[in-house]
Parts: C-alpha cells; structure tokens; sequence
C-alpha cells in the first residue's frame, strides 16, 4: 500500500525526518558517513523483520560485546529502534 501523501512505518517516519533535518541527521543517522548510515538502515531492517523473533536479543547482545552503539560511537537510530523493540518484547512479550 503506497500512497504519494503517507509514510507509512515507524521506521520510515524517522528516516523521513532525519532526512529532512540536517542537524539530526549528524547526530542520529550515521553522522553523514555513507556505510554508517547503510548501517542504521540494516539494522532498522532487523528492528522491523525480527521484532518477533525470540532470538532478536541474544542477537544484539553477541553484536554488543565488544562495542557501546550499534553503529559508529554514538547513539544513533539504529540504538533507539533496537532498544524500542527489545522494551515491547519485554512488557508485552511475543505475540
């Protein structure tokens, strides 16, 4: 379902306005580097494909131990959307 006035997602939204507010986008969308910002949109991918999956936090935490963010040495979207995934499994479990 595509229409030209919507954006439709979580993800899409915010990608939509890190894209659209510069300042924002340095700070939270892979600080202007390409393969950073490629790196955020994976890992939004996997915030969105295995939001369900049991296996999505030992996942993260295999990738977490040796670094602080997921992408770069700062938060960045990529962190808030993992970690609001892991928050609803964690109150409302796996549907």
């Amino acid at each position: 379902f595509v229409k030209e006035e919507y954006i439709l997602g979580d993800h899409n939204i915010a990608k939509f306005l890190l894209r659209t507010t510069p300042a924002l986008a340095q700070e939270f969308y892979g600080q202007g580097d390409a393969w950073q910002m490629t790196q955020v949109d994976q890992w939004l991918e996997v915030a969105v494909s295995q939001s369900q999956s049991p296996s999505l936090p030992s996942l993260v935490d295999q990738y977490l131990v040796t670094k602080t963010f997921l992408v770069g040495q700062s938060l960045s979207l990529a962190d808030v959307a993992i970690y609001l995934v892991l928050r609803k499994v964690s109150v409302d479990g796996y549907e």
